[in-house]
């Protein structure tokens, strides 16, 4: 069957309902796999224990806290669904409270009033997953791609 994507309220159906597990990898790489290439786009003169990372369409994945247990925890994850982001962040509210939570559309990165996000405030951008949801919107999602990369161009700090 076809999901709408674009609608928040399936994504928060989704994350609300036991089918959605304690964690899941839409992809079945696991940490291990993307650690090397997200700790080696930390620019170049940043301690990993301050990059400002900014993870993507988020959902229940372990990625942000694996992160955080290797050294980064500055992690702001980033997801459409006020569910699972209200869920994650009373989970690791005090192990991991570095860890950022913002429920909002990534497309709406492309604004600093709109998204609360500075411009250049962030050193890496991580999506898993994100963009391929997008591309099953009608139309391929470019409209919605093209604002989600506008946005990530601007609040990713040059040498990022």
């Amino acid at each position: 069957s076809t999901h709408d994507y674009s609608d928040q309220e399936f994504w928060d159906e989704y994350y609300s309902s036991p089918a959605s597990g304690d964690a899941y990898e839409w992809f079945e790489q696991g940490y291990d796999v993307v650690r090397g290439v997200i700790l080696n786009g930390i620019p170049k003169g940043t301690r990993p224990e301050e990059a400002r990372v900014l993870h993507l369409g988020c959902g229940n994945s372990r990625l942000g806290a694996e992160l955080y247990d290797d050294g980064v925890p500055n992690v702001m994850n980033l997801d459409y669904s006020s569910e699972v982001i209200a869920a994650l962040a009373e989970r690791h509210e005090w192990d991991r409270p570095e860890m950022g939570w913002v429920a909002m559309d990534a497309a709406d990165l492309d604004s600093e009033e709109a998204s609360g996000m500075a411009a250049d405030s962030y050193d890496v951008l991580v999506d898993k997953a994100m963009l391929d949801a997008i591309s099953c919107l009608p139309g391929g999602g470019e409209e919605t791609m093209k604002r989600v990369a506008k946005g990530g161009a601007r609040v990713l700090r040059p040498g990022g």
